[in-house]
């Protein structure tokens, strides 16, 4: 585990428990310099996103579970083929039970194309985070704590195989992929494009990288940022 004065970097550089060889995105979204928008990403491609009412504190940007919604257009591929995706969520589930509550999208201009991992409360019955892609979803009956920090990690091994955690427990595996779909942009919080899927929380730190990490490494990140949560 990293010493404590090695993962407080107020730079808002990565932490040293992060695979910086394999990261194509670090959006912390505590971070002042992602106070205002339009604001460029912490990783070595910084990435443009636009942020859409979602309100800035020093541990991230609140979702009100309206119409608040983060948009990096570059920043899709991300979500296509191998890699992992992770970042810290503080849910808020008083929104109500709706379908499809986004957490992350990868969103195109066609309805059967759009992958996105959300929160799915619908009928017929709970459903806990999902991942829909290409018109079929499956769901991991997994729900976040309400108004509990975790840290929710999403690691593709294969077309049929993403490994779903939640704090470095493995919770779920999906057998769908999350496509390789082109002209898409990534959007945390909502999709806006083909309606209104919001979720209530706040997001912290966002993260990508085009390796799939091992649980090991997945840990790494985990220890080097959750004392920013209080963890």
């Amino acid at each position: 585990m990293p010493l404590a004065s090695e993962v407080r970097r107020p730079s808002g550089l990565p932490p040293r428990g992060i695979i910086l060889s394999g990261l194509v995105l670090y959006a912390p979204l505590w971070h002042p310099d992602l106070s205002l928008s339009p604001f460029k990403t912490k990783d070595p491609f910084q990435h443009s996103g636009t942020v859409t009412s979602a309100v800035w504190t020093p541990q991230g940007r609140t979702f009100d579970g309206l119409w608040d919604e983060i948009v990096l257009p570059a920043a899709a591929g991300v979500m296509s083929g191998a890699g992992t995706l992770a970042f810290w969520f503080k849910y808020d589930s008083s929104v109500g039970a709706v379908d499809d509550r986004i957490l992350l999208a990868k969103r195109t201009a066609a309805a059967g194309t759009n992958y996105q991992i959300s929160i799915s409360v619908a009928a017929p019955g709970n459903r806990g985070v999902s991942l829909y892609t290409g018109g079929a979803q499956q769901n991991s009956l997994y729900f976040p704590t309400v108004g509990q920090w975790e840290y929710l990690s999403f690691r593709r091994t294969s077309a049929t195989s993403i490994i779903f955690a939640a704090n470095c427990v493995d919770k779920f595996t999906f057998t769908l992929d999350w496509g390789a779909g082109t002209g898409a942009t990534l959007a945390i919080g909502n999709m806006t494009n083909l309606g209104d899927y919001p979720v209530k929380g706040t997001f912290g730190d966002v993260l990508g990288s085009n390796l799939t990490l091992t649980s090991t490494e997945d840990q790494r990140i985990y220890l080097a940022t959750k004392w920013r949560y209080g963890l």
